[in-house]
Formats: C-alpha cells, structure tokens, sequence
C-alpha cells in the first residue's frame, strides 16, 4: 500500500511541476529502495525500481555497505538523478 501511495505521489509531483520524471525512495527499517517515475505519454506513467540497498544496523557492519556492488548502485542513482 505504501509503494501504491508513493506512486501517486510521484505522478501528482510529475503533473504539478510539469516534470518529465520524478525519483522517489522508500525506506523501511535498514532498507531504501529507489524508483524512478517517468511520463512516458499523455497520461501514461512508469514507476520502476531502479535500486534496493540495505544500510548498515551497526558501525562493525558499516564495510558491507561500500562493496563493488553497492557503489555501482549508488552511482546509477546519480546517474538517473
């Protein structure tokens, strides 16, 4: 229900601004997903995930965020941003 709510969003922010795409992110717990939200016609609009992270629950844990994997997946996100 959450992801249907940010969906919406995007799409009324993509409306109001007259916007060509929108990025949202939604975090629950240790997890941020990304996604990206694109008029592709007149009235037709995509929301697709573009990335899933997993964020660290303690500083001993901290290493696993910044694997090879990771970093390509945060600079895709730039990249879309």
């Amino acid at each position: 229900m959450d992801t249907l709510r940010l969906s919406i969003f995007d799409k009324n922010t993509i409306d109001v601004n007259k916007l060509d795409a929108a990025l949202a992110f939604q975090i629950h717990g240790f997890n941020i997903t990304f996604y990206l939200t694109r008029l592709t016609a007149k009235g037709i609009y995509t929301f697709v995930e573009i990335a899933h992270l997993r964020f660290p629950q303690s500083i001993e844990d901290l290493p696993s965020l910044l694997t090879l994997l990771n970093i390509k997946k945060l600079l895709g996100i730039n990249d879309v941003f």
